[in-house]
């Protein structure tokens, strides 16, 4: 029964992914990646590209991180916010790739986007991501903390899965959400702030909140 299920899942999620490619060679692209990472495999060195028809070209690794997020940002829409919105103004942290503010930007169509990423690696795959889009990005390589400083950063072979770790010294930069907000010239209110930092939302939310004051709406997961 368990073997049954997991092959419904899959051919369910390879037609989806049908529907979503803009071509033959993305979807047979995709659909061996999905099908390697079930198998086990996996290599965060093999960067692959597909066509999609809402969203162009896209670039993810063969990690279950990439393969994940682009399934629950791209097609399930995890970040539609419940209701109707035209924000002008996004702040997205936690980028890891760019997929949300890749979605963002042609659901929404905002003028301006801050997208904040820690990993350099994950933030130059976002940067390749979101260099089409039809807003105006900024990328700032940054973990968002209660204070700033800097922190060690622990990475896992899975790219949505690296947290920060505040009681260990490190060379990645934290910063504060109002930090954030003057460094991106940001005088507006932010329309819509997206968070999904694994695990650094209790020491983001036990600081100085006078920033919830620049912020219209939040969307969050929350760990």
């Amino acid at each position: 029964m368990k073997v049954l299920n997991s092959i419904r899942s899959v051919t369910a999620e390879l037609g989806r992914w049908w529907n979503a490619t803009s071509d033959f060679q993305s979807w047979l692209r995709i659909a061996s990646d999905v099908l390697v990472l079930k198998l086990g495999g996996r290599n965060n060195a093999i960067q692959h590209t597909v066509r999609l028809k809402k969203f162009g070209e896209v670039s993810y690794r063969l990690n279950k991180g990439d393969l994940w997020s682009l399934r629950e940002v791209l097609l399930d829409e995890c970040y539609r916010f419940p209701g109707d919105m035209k924000p002008r103004v996004i702040v997205d942290l936690g980028g890891n790739i760019g997929l949300t503010s890749l979605w963002m930007s042609y659901s929404y169509a905002p003028e301006r986007i801050v997208t904040v990423e820690p990993v350099a690696t994950n933030a130059a795959l976002a940067r390749q991501n979101l260099a089409k889009t039809r807003s105006d990005v900024l990328l700032i390589e940054a973990a968002v903390g209660s204070k700033n400083g800097s922190a060690q950063f622990e990475e896992y072979d899975e790219s949505n899965k690296g947290r920060l770790c505040l009681d260990h010294p490190g060379l990645t930069r934290v910063a504060t959400v109002a930090t954030l907000l003057d460094e991106a010239g940001i005088t507006s209110e932010v329309d819509l702030l997206k968070v999904d930092i694994e695990g650094g939302e209790a020491d983001l939310f036990s600081g100085d909140l006078a920033w919830l004051g620049r912020v219209k709406a939040l969307i969050m997961e929350l760990h």
